[in-house]
């Protein structure tokens, strides 16, 4: 017999039986007959799987979009709902408020008080999660602020923390900065008077009171003696051009850069 599709196995035997092929049917005909098997799908693309949603699933995406520090939380995965329900906490229409799961809920007990409220109070599910996001912002600003005053009581009895993570940072971030101006001031010590720089001055003759301050009159004396100062000399006015090439008129050019070859006669010359 040919290999057929499983679906099509038995109605393949009773034809042949119809026609006098078989004397007597198989044993697992009668079976088969009472059980046929399921018929496939059809590829047509008609026919689809159906997707597979649950309503925690949009609770949970949307709560962490709302919450995203919630995800940077640890959390344990060893108590689940089966040690919930062992330590008496209320489900159904007897959980009316997300404190009844503990003063400090998480992101999980909102997402299924949430559920909780829109299966069993009637509430819609927009309703039941602004509902129960309120009730867990307001227990965790309760604990946060239970925290805060309980660390101000420890430290008025002469308890002390351990640096948080952001004060280390502070702290290296400060003693960086102190060895970047270390290094910026080259490692000289303030209070150590710093070396005096001479003054280069060229054709300036300076007087032996040259340190002290005299308002102006050493200046002017020294001009009126005739001693060229610095400030003269830049300020020089240059020789004209046409002075230039008139004093170099009727004069042979000088090779500076070497270029012009002496044994060569004048009319060969570059």
């Amino acid at each position: 017999m040919p290999r057929r599709v499983a679906s099509q196995v038995h109605s393949t035997v009773s034809r042949l039986l119809s026609g006098s092929y078989f004397v007597s049917p198989p044993t697992w005909y009668d079976a088969v007959l009472r059980h046929p098997p399921a018929p496939l799908f059809s590829r047509d693309g008609e026919r689809k799987p159906k997707r597979i949603t649950y309503a925690e699933d949009s609770i949970r995406r949307q709560f962490f979009r709302d919450f995203p520090f919630e995800a940077l939380k640890p959390r344990t995965l060893a108590e689940g709902w089966t040690a919930r329900q062992e330590h008496g906490r209320p489900t159904g229409r007897e959980w009316t408020e997300l404190r009844q799961w503990g003063r400090l809920p998480s992101a999980e007990d909102t997402i299924a008080f949430t559920l909780n409220l829109h299966k069993h109070h009637d509430l819609s599910l927009a309703n039941a999660y602004m509902l129960a996001t309120a009730q867990f912002a307001a227990l965790r600003a309760e604990h946060e602020t239970a925290s805060m005053y309980a660390a101000l009581e420890a430290e008025a009895h002469g308890d002390v923390f351990a640096p948080t993570e952001i004060r280390r940072g502070f702290n290296v971030e400060q003693r960086y900065l102190s060895a970047s101006q270390k290094q910026t001031a080259g490692g000289v010590d303030a209070s150590k008077p710093r070396p005096e720089v001479p003054l280069l001055t060229e054709g300036v003759t300076m007087s032996a009171h040259a340190g002290e301050w005299t308002g102006g009159q050493g200046y002017e004396m020294r001009r009126r003696e005739g001693v060229r100062m610095p400030e003269q000399a830049r300020a020089d006015p240059l020789p004209a051009v046409e002075d230039v090439l008139g004093q170099q008129a009727g004069k042979e050019a000088v090779d500076f850069m070497g270029l012009l070859d002496e044994k060569q006669p004048a009319g060969s010359r570059v």
